[in-house]
């Protein structure tokens, strides 16, 4: 359990000094606030000519659902890119862990963001269907 704990620590040191990275992190409260604010203001908006209401699980699933995992995953990708290209791989190669423990640490922690931001979206989408 120690390395995964020092491997957290290198990817929040990691995620600290890349600003795409810090970007990509948030950028799924920026979709939640955007389509908490943006979309009914766009249908009302549209209110004469076009009812957005009825594909406010739609629009919800997409962003919530669909491209926040993607997101995850481009964390998760460039993680890797500057480990390898920072020889980090190599590096870790000598040491007692081993390099299938090491991928699935990489890949349970994507798994877990998105686990908890399907989450979250699953509420917002029943909050919406019973209002």
């Amino acid at each position: 359990m120690g390395a995964f704990r020092a491997l957290t620590v290198a990817d929040v040191r990691n995620v600290q000094r890349d600003s795409l990275l810090k970007f990509l992190i948030f950028y799924p409260w920026l979709l939640g606030l955007a389509m908490r604010f943006l979309i009914p203001w766009i249908a009302t908006s549209l209110a004469g000519t076009f009812d957005l209401t009825p594909y406010y699980p739609l629009l919800t699933g997409f962003f919530g659902i669909l491209i926040t995992p993607l997101l995850a995953g481009f964390v998760t990708g460039f993680l890797l890119l500057d480990e390898r290209d920072d020889h980090t791989l190599t590096a870790l190669q000598v040491t007692p862990l081993s390099m299938n423990r090491y991928l699935t640490y990489r890949a349970a922690g994507g798994h877990c963001g998105c686990v908890h931001v399907h989450r979250h979206s699953a509420d917002e989408l029943d909050r919406r269907a019973r209002a």
